[in-house]
């Protein structure tokens, strides 16, 4: 059954036009935290230790902000160190109802988090700021690397049930060389959209891209365990620091999301539509080709210490038309599929997540694309068995050392996983049921025919001094002219055969990185950073490209950005 895509259309822009209108009326304070990495950190370090039960769902990272208040109050503080004291109070902050107290010019900062907030039973707002200024030099390429944002954020609720977030970030800037040689390539910058070519106009050596960030979305409370959320944003699904299944590495997308979260189980149904080319490939003002996601997720706790999550996943297009039968949240993909005799690319997936002991995790994901038995156990190398592995451990308070954490992961995809047969009209090369959105991989960031090894140390040396060292090796095999499966945004049809197909074939191409970050806290959300990166990449037919960067920023109100690969 299928429906007209210009109806998709009046309707998809009427609910954007709703949201935008009611957005503005309401100015209410967001049920969820914000996906950052410190509040992320925090709240697994919290679980980890045993000191919230283990009802949350961290591989979905969702964390609403009166359930996680009401388990910190259980806390007995009087048993913990300082540190983690101060990183109760960072999330209470963010959590708790602003202050009586009259702040900076009356109602400004009665919160240390909130720059402007105001509440009432019925409804409540929070306005922040948001600046990211760092600038550095690389030592190898002679070349100046800096970063320009600026942004603002607005969320909250309305009535205990209609809540919302919004966000606009404004930025200039440029990267390191081999980031810059792959927006070349794949005409998107990781993370972001449309940008422009930029040159200061008052420094002739800071010369790169101009683009903005926006997202958004407003969600309904139906019962105290269903929502139904519209947005434009990302998602990200997994325990480790990259995602096989669903990761947010990529640009925002527009979705319509269905959550149940009751007894042990979080069911999340995912409708999503991408584009199949980034701006840049189609002159001004020419609508670009589209594409849409269905995915589903169901999470459950089987005890304390472990869960499992079942992952299903289908990209599709259509001409002048919406697949109505994807819209079910609960039958099985591959099934409609099968029954459709569709040419629609579908990917299933597990995720697992097992704490043996306190403090220590071991975690993993199984992403299947497709895959013959028969072939697998067969040594003729069929380009079809496209799949991806994950394993991975995490210690906090690693030997006892008060917020002392380590990571170790190991990442590999098999070549041509998440690629797909159906090619983009007009652009014969790539495919429009790839895993993909505006030209960047919905995975991971190296696409696939790869293996990554990431260690990761991470050390509080005081309350308000970090440090966050990481490792990463990879192996990949490149494409040159010929498809040997590394880059998910092509057309596996033109892949070099069906037979005689070898993990890491083509170009070998070998990445050594170190990447230091030492931020201070001079204020509530407010850091000065420092980073060090040394990146050395081997290619077989192209030869090295090294990159060894320093630089020195402040951020406020946003974790640290940054593309690591």
């Amino acid at each position: 059954m299928t429906i007209s895509n210009n109806i998709f259309y009046h309707l998809r822009y009427s609910l954007i036009g709703i949201i935008a209108l009611v957005g503005c009326s309401l100015q209410a304070q967001s049920s969820y935290f914000k996906n950052n990495e410190e509040v992320y950190e925090i709240v697994d370090r919290f679980q980890h230790q045993n000191l919230l039960s283990n009802d949350i769902h961290s591989s979905l990272r969702l964390y609403a902000r009166s359930k996680i208040f009401s388990k910190l109050m259980s806390i007995d503080t009087s048993a913990l160190s300082s540190k983690y004291q101060y990183d109760l109070n960072y999330l209470l902050n963010d959590t708790i109802q602003p202050s009586t107290q009259r702040g900076l010019i009356k109602s400004i900062y009665q919160n240390p988090a909130h720059f402007l907030s105001y509440q009432s039973p019925s409804f409540e707002f929070v306005l922040n700021p948001i600046l990211n200024f760092n600038l550095g030099h690389d030592l190898s390429e002679d070349q100046f690397v800096f970063q320009n944002t600026r942004g603002i954020e607005l969320y909250g609720t309305l009535d205990k049930r209609l809540y919302f977030y919004t966000s606009f970030y404004e930025n200039q800037s440029n990267f390191l060389s081999y980031i810059t040689s792959s927006i070349e390539r794949d005409k998107a910058i990781l993370g972001q959209g449309n940008y422009k070519d930029y040159q200061s106009s008052v420094i002739d050596a800071f010369q790169g891209y101009d683009y903005s960030n926006a997202q958004a979305y407003l969600g309904y409370k139906l019962t105290d365990h269903a929502i139904l959320e519209l947005g434009h944003g990302k998602h990200f699904i997994g325990n480790g620091m990259r995602s096989l299944l669903l990761s947010d590495i990529g640009h925002n997308y527009f979705y319509f999301k269905f959550r149940v979260e009751v007894w042990k189980l979080l069911y999340q149904s995912v409708i999503s539509e991408l584009s199949g080319l980034s701006a840049r490939f189609t002159p001004n003002n020419e609508l670009l080709p589209k594409k849409y996601m269905a995915s589903h997720y169901l999470d459950l706790n089987i005890s304390d210490r472990l869960s499992i999550g079942l992952f299903e996943s289908v990209i599709f297009s259509r001409e002048n038309q919406f697949e109505l039968q994807y819209l079910n949240p609960l039958i099985l993909y591959r099934t409609v599929e099968h029954g459709l005799d569709s040419p629609d690319n579908v990917l299933l997936g597990m995720n697992l997540s097992w704490r043996p002991i306190d403090g220590m995790s071991l975690y993993g994901q199984i992403l299947i694309d497709e895959l013959s038995l028969s072939e697998l156990t067969s040594s003729e190398g069929w380009w079809g068995n496209k799949y991806g592995l994950q394993l991975g451990v995490k210690s906090f308070d690693f030997l006892g050392i008060d917020h002392l954490d380590t990571q170790v992961e190991f990442n590999m995809v098999r070549p041509y996983t998440y690629s797909h047969r159906i090619e983009l009209q007009g652009f014969e090369d790539y495919s429009i049921t790839s895993y993909s959105h505006n030209n960047q991989p919905l995975a991971h960031p190296l696409g696939a025919n790869f293996n990554e090894i990431i260690l990761r140390i991470k050390y509080r040396l005081s309350n308000k001094l970090r440090s966050d060292i990481r490792y990463l090796y990879a192996r990949a095999g490149r494409n040159n002219d010929l498809n040997y499966g590394n880059n998910v945004l092509l057309n596996n049809s033109s892949r070099i055969s069906d037979y005689g197909n070898a993990h890491l074939q083509g170009v070998s191409n070998n990445i050594n990185m170190i990447d230091v970050h030492i931020n201070y806290e001079l204020f509530y959300k407010f850091f000065l950073d420092f980073n060090f990166r040394y990146r050395n990449d081997n290619n077989d037919e192209s030869g090295q490209l090294n990159n060894n960067y320093f630089g020195f920023g402040i951020r406020y109100n946003v974790s640290v950005t940054q593309i690591d690969y």
